[in-house]
């Protein structure tokens, strides 16, 4: 914009030395013909690309693949004969993809990150003789030492002797639930959870929390609890549940609780599994797919009473629905929310909304219940609406450094959940973007220069990967070895005309020879250009960081986003004469819990290659459904914002500049445990976190009565509540809430951007239709 408005000769006439481009920008003063045509640059292109998404839909349902499982970038054409493909022909969408990744090939060459500058052969893991064993041999271990830990859990809790007896056997009374509640609260469990309080240094909020689950556990006669325990990144919700396992533990029932995720990474923080194998829900986002009767997930919730749920905003509503079927399906108690199951959610709704529907399938979505055609979302919706007690954890815990900069950078995270952030929030984080001329705010400095950069495109993704295993075996001394994929075309016979039944008819699929320069195209590809990130080569030496891209054994901590280097491999020949993977030797970098598998060193685990029917696209834009065989790791110097959840990172290098919104750029600086430990990339859209959340109505409905709920939680805590606030439902529960204090009373502590006014319509997030 500067070279298409700003007057210049040269190149030091559109910005100084030592001035970034983003600030020469900002301080360039535009007029206001200038303006409006930049804010219309784009809008031709736009209109293309929502052309080019239809006609790919569109397409992609005649081939019967599902639209939804396709990535953003793709697009479909007429009938495809892989065999007459070209290398010349290069679709639109595959050159527009092209530039964009030469674009942040260009931004990190310029930064000095790609060049190899230090030594690193002590990165090297020393030479290991590995057990000689096939990879179905390493998959039958992997699979006997998981179900020996679930066995060995579920024995622990059926042998568990409870030293916490009822006292109060066979007592038929009539009692008020504060009278229950202090009548069972025994002097030596008070103690047990005064003390816990104490020892895990909890704050005024994480102690609610905690009590009102404690209380709850060794209530004799208590409800059914459908808690959720909110607060921005860092405010500790993970040290309350610390705190409720240590609690289960000293009571000796510590399987009374299990803790479940959405995904694998979000589950081995926390040293737990994924509610999909947990409850048998398939995920092909997730790559997990499992075949559980109703019986094995019954044992697998055997002595179960309570099941804690993070990273609940990456669930839709149907997910909510999903899980509480299968708990009430096992426990064979269909009439009851989650079969009768006492749940605790946890999480941050201003974090990302789920990855496939975003924000109009989310818990919080308005779009929800307006149709009958997805009554499965409006029971999930529904079901959601149940959670009623409500406790919002305020001070952060993760960045909680003394320095004035800390203190702004908490500051400016905590405005940024609201879209609120105010010109000194914008200085700061202006003062965190890389500065080549300043080493020590540098992404070239060698604390920032071996972090993974979180970004948002899989595409800038997969540019940051090669180039960053190119620096590292050139800083190693190393040469890469280049490991190739088994690939075969999966072909669909075609559905009868007429079917004389109602059962639904599924296509076989025969897998056919790929020929050889189909594949050679194959081969180049770049893993965002398949649905499911498997690449198609593995270019690795020892010692490179890795992640782990799919859910193999969550127990054992080989669960997708787990970061490790390789320590070694065993290979072979493919079809074609190629290299390939046979077993990858990955050492498991700080798992959730120790790993040790027979004849390999401490966290050293075995990845063997998976198979996945997965649809690539190839240069000229177009579709092939293939199925691929290779093991799911990706070099880990970059990561999406969506992998980065859950994670806290120090230090934190993060590039926003093509976030899609306030949400995106929260969850990625929000890993940051200082502000001195974060580096921004290059520049950013302020307007993405300013201008307030009016035009967020779910979001900022959802974050308003989840503020209501939290002060009824705590006034019913205090034993301050109104005897006229009572329900199950929270549209109720607000209503006489508001009903007594008066419909312009606001709780304590509310952000200014949440704020209503009497005259400010108050419209739930439950549509009317539901309720």
């Amino acid at each position: 914009m500067l070279t298409f408005f700003k007057p210049w000769r040269t190149g030091k006439d559109l910005k100084e030395k030592k001035e970034t481009w983003d600030s020469a920008f900002l301080d360039y003063q535009f007029s206001a013909q200038q303006k409006f045509l930049m804010d219309n640059f784009e809008l031709r292109f736009e209109c293309l690309d929502s052309r080019d998404d239809y006609h790919a839909q569109r397409k992609a349902q005649s081939l019967g693949i599902d639209p939804s499982k396709l990535e953003p970038d793709f697009d479909d054409g007429i009938h495809f004969d892989p065999f007459k493909c070209s290398d010349d022909s290069l679709g639109v969408r595959e050159r527009r993809r092209q530039l964009d990744m030469q674009e942040m090939t260009d931004l990190l060459a310029n930064t000095g990150w790609t060049n190899a500058k230090c030594d690193l052969k002590s990165h090297i893991p020393a030479s290991f003789d590995y057990p000689s064993m096939s990879p179905a041999a390493w998959r039958l271990e992997i699979a006997k030492m998981k179900s020996n830990v679930i066995t060995n859990k579920l024995k622990e809790n059926k042998d568990q002797q409870y030293n916490f007896p009822n006292k109060y056997p066979d007592q038929v009374e009539v009692l008020d639930q504060h009278m229950l509640e202090e009548k069972l609260r025994s002097n030596q469990t008070q103690k047990l959870i005064d003390d816990l309080c104490l020892e895990f240094s909890l704050n005024l909020e994480q102690e609610r929390a905690f009590r009102i689950v404690a209380n709850h556990a060794v209530s004799s006669i208590s409800d059914q609890l459908k808690m959720y325990i909110g607060g921005m990144a860092g405010t500790g919700k993970s040290q309350v549940l610390k705190t409720l396992r240590e609690f289960f533990k000293r009571r000796l029932q510590s399987q009374c609780m299990i803790v479940v995720a959405p995904t694998g990474t979000a589950a081995a923080l926390l040293q737990g599994s994924t509610y999909h194998s947990v409850f048998g829900i398939n995920s092909s986002e997730e790559g997990e797919f499992w075949k559980m009767s109703a019986s094995q997930i019954c044992s697998r919730l055997s002595g179960v009473d309570y099941v804690f749920l993070d990273e609940v905003s990456m669930l839709s509503c149907k997910d909510m629905y999903k899980i509480s079927a299968k708990i009430a399906s096992a426990l064979n108690r269909p009439l009851l929310p989650f079969g009768g199951m006492n749940m605790i959610f946890a999480g941050d709704f201003a974090q990302l909304p789920p990855a496939m529907g975003g924000e109009n399938v989310s818990l919080y979505s308005h779009t929800i219940g307006t149709s009958s055609s997805d009554q499965h979302a409006s029971i999930g919706k529904y079901l959601w609406h149940q959670i009623n007690t409500v406790v919002l954890l305020r001070k952060n815990c993760r960045q909680t450094g003394s320095s004035i900069r800390d203190v702004k950078f908490r500051q400016a995270l905590e405005n940024m959940r609201y879209k609120q952030c105010t010109a000194e929030d914008i200085t700061l984080l202006r003062s965190l973007i890389s500065d080549p001329s300043n080493e020590s705010r540098s992404i070239d400095n060698p604390r920032f220069r071996n972090t993974s950069i979180i970004l948002t495109y899989n595409k800038h993704k997969d540019v940051a990967n090669e180039l960053g295993t190119k620096r590292f075996a050139a800083e190693t001394g190393q040469m890469l070895a280049h490991f190739f994929s088994e690939d075969e075309e999966v072909v669909f016979d075609e559905l009868p005309s007429k079917t004389h039944d109602r059962k639904r008819k599924r296509r076989k699929a025969t897998k056919h020879k790929i020929n050889d320069e189909v594949q050679q195209q194959l081969w180049k590809q770049s893993p965002s250009t398949n649905n499911m990130q498997i690449p198609a080569t593995l270019s690795l030496c020892k010692g490179l960081p890795v992640m782990i891209r799919f859910n193999g054994a969550t127990e054992l901590c080989i669960t997708k986003g787990q970061e490790g280097t390789v320590h070694g491999w065993q290979a072979g020949k493919g079809r074609h004469g190629q290299l390939v993977l046979k077993v990858l030797y990955v050492k498991l970098e700080k798992p959730s819990t120790d790993v040790q598998f027979k004849d390999l060193p401490l966290n050293v685990v075995p990845i063997t290659p998976n198979t996945r029917r997965i649809n690539c696209k190839l240069p000229d834009d177009r579709i092939i459904q293939i199925s691929r065989t290779q093991v799911e790791v990706l070099p880990n110097f970059a990561m999406t914002d969506f992998a980065s959840q859950g994670k806290t990172r120090d230090p934190n290098v993060v590039d926003i500049y093509n976030s899609h919104d306030f949400r995106a750029i929260y969850t990625a600086l929000s890993r940051s445990s200082s502000a001195d430990g974060t580096i921004i990339l290059q520049g950013f859209n302020v307007n993405h976190i300013t201008g307030g959340v009016k035009d967020k109505g779910g979001y900022r409905q959802e974050l308003r009565e989840l503020e209501i709920l939290n002060d009824i939680t705590k006034l019913r805590e205090n034993r301050k509540l109104p005897p006229s606030i009572i329900g199950d439902l929270r549209g109720s529960l607000i209503q006489q809430y508001r009903s007594h204090f008066g419909k312009s009373h606001t709780p304590d502590e509310l952000h200014e951007s949440l704020v209503w006014d009497t005259n400010e319509k108050f419209e739930s997030t439950l549509h009317k239709d539901i309720s």
